[in-house]
């Protein structure tokens, strides 16, 4: 998809020069070197910090940091991260969900750092179904890369490497794909047994 976006964009001549800068989940070294082949100037992955946007943005445009940017880091870093109490004891209830790394990816945002959490295990669910039912790399990878990229802004350590391990065999194929599924399908029943055990913890910040 990145790449078809690349190449529509390049197609407009006021776009020739235009910097472009890839947002990946994964980071391999092939992959990142492909994506410079392909036509992007530049690559970020994910989790993107504030930090790392504003010195990409200084790096391939005008843009120069000034008070009012320092000014916003400074408060995404201070910020109360933890609002709401009830709502992190039940986040911690489930040892693969690190409640303060979720805040931290949120900017300390209680109530964006439970949203996140809440897509990653939807969109979990809708993917359990099609790793247990087939091991064609090409059924998997475009799934597994979505919700790899989705994990990379929650705190959920356990299933943030299990996917990296899964996307890495999904493109180098070395002949694992078994047990790195196996282990993909267990850290996703633990995150859907979370939610399961806790149907209202949404419910805790609104």
């Amino acid at each position: 998809m990145a790449y078809e976006q690349q190449k529509k964009i390049r197609e407009k001549d006021v776009n020739h020069s235009t910097p472009l800068v890839a947002l990946t989940a994964h980071s391999l070294a092939s992959e990142r070197k492909n994506l410079l082949n392909s036509g992007f100037n530049d690559y970020l992955a994910k989790p993107l910090s504030e930090e790392q946007l504003i010195q990409t943005l200084s790096k391939w445009t005008s843009f120069k940091e000034n008070k009012q940017t320092k000014k916003y880091i400074k408060t995404a870093k201070n910020s109360n991260l933890i609002e709401n109490g009830a709502a992190k004891e039940i986040v911690d209830f489930n040892p693969i969900l690190d409640w303060d790394e979720c805040l931290k990816l949120s900017g300390g945002k209680p109530k964006l750092a439970l949203k996140m959490v809440q897509g990653l295990i939807e969109e979990a669910a809708l993917i359990l179904p099609i790793i247990e039912s087939t091991s064609d790399y090409n059924l998997l990878l475009e799934p597994i890369h979505k919700l790899h990229g989705l994990c990379k802004y929650v705190g959920a350590h356990d299933l943030l490497h299990a996917l990296d391990n899964a996307e890495t065999e999904l493109k180098v194929n070395t002949g694992n794909w078994n047990q790195v599924s196996n282990k993909l399908i267990n850290t996703i029943q633990a995150l859907l047994k979370f939610q399961i055990e806790n149907p209202d913890w949404v419910e805790i910040v609104n």
